[in-house]
C-alpha cells in the first residue's frame, strides 16, 4: 500500500529519528509528528490517527484485562510482550493510525514485527483507543 509505504519510508530515512527514546520508536511522538508530516497530502482526510486516552487508562486497562479472560494472547512475541507491557502500566498505551483497512504502525514496525502480526495487534487494539 503506497501511504503504509510512504509512511514507512519516514522511518527508514531517519525523518522521525527526534521519537527514538532508548532504542525505541515512541509510538505517541511519532504519530503526532506523522500528523503533522502528512497534513496536506491527498490522502491525509483518509487517514484516522488512533491515540491512547491517558486519562481513561485505569478503564480501558480493566476493559483490556476482562477481553484477555485467562490471559492468553495470539499475538507474536513482541506483540504480546507490548499488550502486557501495557497492562503492567510499563508502557503508557500505544497509538498508531489507519488508512482504509490496513493499521500503519511505526513503533512496531520499527521493532521488525511484520506486516500480517501489525494488522492483527492493530485490529484487536483499535477498540480501546480513540480517534
Amino acid at each position: 500500500m503506497e501511504v503504509r509505504d510512504r509512511v514507512y519510508g519516514y522511518i527508514d530515512s531517519g525523518r522521525l529519528d527526534s521519537c527514538i527514546v532508548d532504542g525505541v520508536m515512541d509510538c505517541h511522538c511519532s504519530i503526532y509528528e506523522l500528523e503533522n508530516i502528512l497534513e496536506g497530502d491527498d490522502y491525509y482526510g483518509g487517514l484516522i490517527f488512533l491515540y491512547w486516552d491517558e486519562d481513561r487508562y485505569d478503564i480501558v486497562r480493566e476493559r483490556m484485562i476482562e477481553e484477555m479472560g485467562d490471559g492468553s494472547l495470539n499475538f507474536g512475541k513482541l506483540t504480546n510482550e507490548l499488550f502486557r507491557d501495557i497492562l503492567d502500566g510499563y508502557v503508557n498505551g500505544h497509538s498508531f493510525m489507519k488508512y482504509g483497512n490496513t493499521f500503519i504502525d511505526p513503533h512496531l514496525y520499527y521493532k521488525g514485527v511484520e506486516d500480517s502480526e501489525i494488522q492483527n495487534f492493530c485490529r484487536y487494539f483499535e477498540k480501546f483507543l480513540i480517534r
